[in-house]
C-alpha cells in the first residue's frame, strides 16, 4: 500500500460514513479539476455531501463560497481568491480551503482570522498527500478541539445541539447578534442558519487578520486584503 493510500484509508476509518449524506454532484466534482489535488477530488467523491460530528464539520460545494472568497480576499498579495477553493465548513462557519500555492488555508470567524500552515514553507512539498492529511486529522481538529466558548468557559456546540438538534447539511450555528456589535457568546444568542448566507454576514462584521501559528502563542502578521 502506498503512503497516499495509507493516509486515505486511515482518514476514512476515522470519519466513517457522513450523516445525511448525498452523492457529491458530478458537475461540482468536474469543476474542482485543476483547482484542488486529485486526491482531494477522490476523497470528496467517496465522502459525498454530508455532516460529521453532528455538524461540527461538513463537506461543501465550492461554488457556494467562491463569491464570498472573492469579497474577503480581494486584492490580497498572497491569497488570491482565484487560487482558493472552499471544500469544508465547520459548525460555526469556519471555512477550510485549498490554495493552489500554499495548500490548506483556514478562514476562521468569531474572531475573523486566516492561517496557512505551509505558508512559510512556500507550500507543501507533496500536494496530493497534504490534501489528504487534512481529512486524517478531522476527528481531532474538528472533533476534539473545535468549539466556540461562552463567558463561563464552556463550549457552545454540544449545548446548541441539545437545544436545536444536529446541524443539517448547509447549516451552521450563527449569532443572532454579532459579538462585535454587542451580541453575547451564549447559547441563547446562537441558532441554526443557512451556512452561505450566515458566513457571508460573519465575514462582513470585522476585518480578517493573517495569523502565524508556528509558535505556541499565535502572532498577528497583517490584515487580509489589499495592502
Amino acid at each position: 500500500m502506498t503512503k497516499l493510500a495509507e493516509i486515505r484509508t486511515y482518514a476514512l476509518s476515522k470519519l466513517g460514513k457522513l450523516d445525511k449524506v448525498t452523492p457529491y454532484p458530478a458537475d461540482s466534482l468536474a469543476a474542482l479539476q485543476g483547482r484542488v489535488p486529485g486526491s482531494m477530488i477522490d476523497m470528496l467523491h467517496t465522502l459525498g455531501l454530508g455532516t460529521w460530528g453532528k455538524g461540527k464539520w461538513q463537506t461543501v460545494e465550492p461554488q457556494n463560497y467562491d463569491g464570498l472568497l472573492q469579497q474577503t480576499l480581494r486584492g490580497d498579495p498572497d491569497f488570491s481568491a482565484g487560487d482558493c477553493t472552499a471544500f469544508a465548513i465547520l459548525g460555526f462557519g469556519d471555512l477550510t480551503c485549498w490554495h493552489r500555492r500554499f495548500g490548506i488555508v483556514n478562514i476562521r470567524v468569531l474572531p475573523n482570522t486566516l492561517s496557512a500552515p505551509s505558508f512559510y514553507d512556500n507550500g507543501p512539498e507533496d500536494t496530493e498527500q497534504a490534501a489528504l492529511m487534512n481529512f486524517m486529522s478531522i476527528h481531532l481538529t474538528a472533533g476534539q478541539y473545535y468549539d466556540k466558548y461562552a463567558g463561563d468557559g464552556k463550549g457552545l456546540f454540544d449545548r446548541l445541539v441539545k437545544v436545536h438538534g444536529p446541524l443539517a447539511p448547509g447549516q451552521i450555528f450563527a449569532p443572532r447578534l454579532h459579538p462585535a456589535i454587542g451580541g453575547a457568546v451564549t447559547v441563547e444568542n446562537f441558532r441554526p442558519a443557512s451556512a452561505p448566507e450566515a458566513t457571508a454576514l460573519l465575514h462582513q462584521m470585522e476585518p480578517f487578520v493573517f495569523m502565524d501559528h508556528r509558535k505556541p502563542r499565535a502572532v498577528e502578521v497583517r490584515m487580509i486584503g489589499r495592502q
